[in-house]
C-alpha cells in the first residue's frame, strides 16, 4: 500500500522543505490469523533509493516470500535498505506479534530537536514525542532531552537520527538518558 501524508508544518530535510511524507506499507499474511506489517519510507535527501525503486524491491521480495524461497542473503544483498527494513519488520511481526503499540499522531508530536524546543514544547505527562536529533552537537542534544524530561517527567521519546550518529554517539546518548524515556 502506498501512502502520502501532508506535513503541517513542512519538515526541514536535506536543505529543502518536505511538504509530504511518502512511503509504503507491506502486509504479509500467513494462515488465517498471522499478519505482519512493515513500513518502507525512503527519505529524500538521505536514502539512496527512490520510493519507486523501493516499491519494486518490495514487490520482488514479496513474490520471493510467497514462493517460499526467501533467505537472509536475499534481504541483505539484493535490495534497498528501506525495502529490507520494511520486509524485515513484517516478517518479525509474523513470528512475534506487533513490534510496538499503536501510536496516536495527535499525542505524539514531532519536535525538531533544537534548543528552542525547551521553551516552545509543553507536552503532557505520559506523552510520547518523536524527536529529530543529530542536527546539533551531541552534548547539546543530551541536554535538550534532559531538559524536556525535567520539564515533563514521564515524557517518552521516539528518537530519529536519520543515520546521523555513529555507534559510539548512539551509545553515549543512551548511557546519558534514562532508558524508561526511550
Amino acid at each position: 500500500y502506498r501512502y502520502s501524508i501532508p506535513l503541517n508544518p513542512a519538515l526541514p530535510c536535506a536543505g529543502s522543505l518536505l511538504q509530504q511524507r511518502q512511503g509504503l506499507l507491506i502486509r504479509l499474511r500467513q494462515g488465517p490469523a498471522q499478519i505482519g506489517f512493515g513500513e518502507a519510507a525512503p527519505l529524500p535527501g538521505f536514502s539512496v533509493e527512490s520510493l519507486v525503486e523501493c516499491q519494486q524491491d518490495l514487490t520482488y521480495l514479496a513474490n520471493v516470500w510467497l514462493n517460499g524461497t526467501l533467505d537472509s542473503t536475499e534481504l541483505s544483498s539484493t535490495v534497498s535498505l528501506s525495502a529490507n527494513f520494511g520486509l524485515s519488520c513484517a516478517l518479525h511481526e509474523l513470528d512475534h506479534g506487533a513490534l510496538c503499540a499503536e501510536v496516536n499522531p495527535d499525542r505524539s508530536p514531532l519536535l525538531q530537536g533544537d534548543l528552542s524546543t525547551l521553551h516552545s514544547a509543553t507536552p503532557a505527562p505520559g506523552t510520547s514525542v518523536k524527536l529529530k536529533l543529530a542536527r546539533h552537537p551531541l552534548t547539546d542534544e543530551i541536554e535538550l532531552v534532559k531538559g524536556l524530561l525535567q520539564q515533563t517527567p514521564g515524557l517518552r521519546f521516539r528518537v530519529d537520527c536519520n543515520q546521523g550518529w555513529s555507534l559510539q554517539q548512539a551509545q553515549q546518548f543512551i548511557s546519558a538518558i534514562p532508558l524508561t524515556a526511550i
